[in-house]
């Protein structure tokens, strides 16, 4: 009888060493878990201050793509009536050097026809060179708020792949 009652001591008290969970000898609570350190806290606000830190830089980086849409849509532009700029340039040319190898009276372009194209030429030229303008404008622009940016963000590179230098 001793034996089976010592037999059950060991058993019952093997089964409790299972369980044990600290010093004290209780499970802690959900409250007393959140509450074990004091350091937990300071890692909440350095937690705190880098979201806020990435908030700042994420907003300085939605303005840039801003600004960079801008000066991207002034390229396009720009480039657009280049395009039709150069063009019309290329049709004058070809109709003029026809217009030498005619006769005066079959088909030749009067003088008032050139004229007319020649004032649509400007005109397209200086659409072209105010597009241009604005283009210059608006990367002076961007460049300043780069400089912003790198001041304030030392450690990152604010130029998209797509920017050439």
């Amino acid at each position: 009888m001793i034996r089976w009652f010592s037999f059950l001591l060991i058993i019952f008290n093997s089964s409790s060493c299972r369980y044990k969970s600290g010093p004290s000898g209780h499970l802690p609570t959900v409250k007393e878990v959140s509450l074990v350190s004091d350091s937990i806290p300071i890692r909440i606000d350095e937690e705190i201050s880098l979201q806020e830190k990435k908030l700042i830089r994420l907003d300085d980086e939605t303005e840039w793509l801003r600004r960079r849409a801008r000066v991207v849509e002034a390229e396009k532009k720009a480039s657009r009536l280049k395009n039709i700029e150069l063009n019309l340039r290329k049709r004058i040319s070809k109709y003029s050097g026809w217009n030498d190898r005619l006769p005066p009276k079959e088909g030749s372009l009067s003088s008032q026809t050139i004229a007319e194209w020649e004032v649509e030429l400007r005109a397209r030229a200086d659409a072209s060179r105010k597009a241009e303008a604005a283009v210059r404008l608006l990367e002076r622009d961007l460049n300043e708020w780069n400089q912003l940016i790198i001041d304030r963000h030392p450690n990152i590179l604010p130029l998209s792949p797509f920017v050439e230098k």
